[in-house]
């Protein structure tokens, strides 16, 4: 599962769609620094990644190997504005928690820092497995505690193991960005790139969960 998962952004035309992704990336990073339209762009990048993102674990879910062609732009609600808030939803889900406790918790208290860490280890386990449900069953209330939760427990242990490679290599990933983008002219490029691999990376390993994991899920 983890090889699969590692081979698959540059599986037959997977390193075309990076190529092209990394360079569609630069140009919205460029244009978000644009007066008045800078916000909508945002917006607009991470819609259209995220529906991508959906997409690679929706195929996979389905048993196809190969990386999905990007979005399309027919209907800018269905393609951009509702993967975005969908993934809103499920990162507030997850990691509601870290975020509540950062905002209105106080650092200088003795259970700040254990609660920070618990709560992030909570999104941590949570959010692939909201991910999963939504898709499953096509809509964000799938994601709720009642379903997730119990789903877990049932991809244990494996999901550990799965969630073990997630967090390795977006570490790997955020340090290889961290590097890429002091290197002159062709940085910015790269970086997208490696950030590019990793969502493709992340997209077909939460997937695979769901094709080792679905007798015992049990979401058919």
């Amino acid at each position: 599962m983890f090889i699969d998962a590692l081979t698959y952004p540059v599986r037959r035309s997977g390193w075309i769609i990076i190529l092209v992704g990394a360079i569609f990336s630069v140009i919205l990073d460029i244009l978000q620094f644009a007066p008045l339209i800078g916000l909508l762009v945002g917006l607009f990048s991470a819609g259209y990644f995220g529906a991508f993102y959906l997409d690679i674990i929706g195929t996979t879910m389905g048993g196809r190997d190969q990386v999905p062609e990007w979005p399309s732009f027919s209907s800018f609600w269905d393609d951009i504005i509702q993967p975005f808030f969908r993934l809103l939803g499920l990162v507030i889900l997850a990691f509601g928690p870290a975020i509540a406790t950062l905002s209105f918790g106080d650092d200088h208290a003795w259970w700040f820092g254990p609660a920070i860490i618990a709560a992030v280890i909570y999104g941590c386990f949570y959010f692939p497995m909201a991910v999963l449900a939504s898709q499953a069953f096509g809509h964000i209330g799938a994601a709720l505690p009642h379903i997730v939760l119990p789903a877990i427990f049932k991809a244990l242990p494996g999901y550990l193991l799965a969630l073990g490679a997630l967090i390795l290599v977006f570490a790997i990933c955020v340090f290889a960005q961290e590097f890429t983008a002091k290197i002159p002219f062709v940085g910015w490029f790269i970086t997208a790139a490696v950030a590019l691999y990793g969502l493709m990376f992340q997209g077909r390993l939460i997937g695979l969960i769901y094709i080792h994991k679905q007798d015992k899920l049990g979401w058919d």
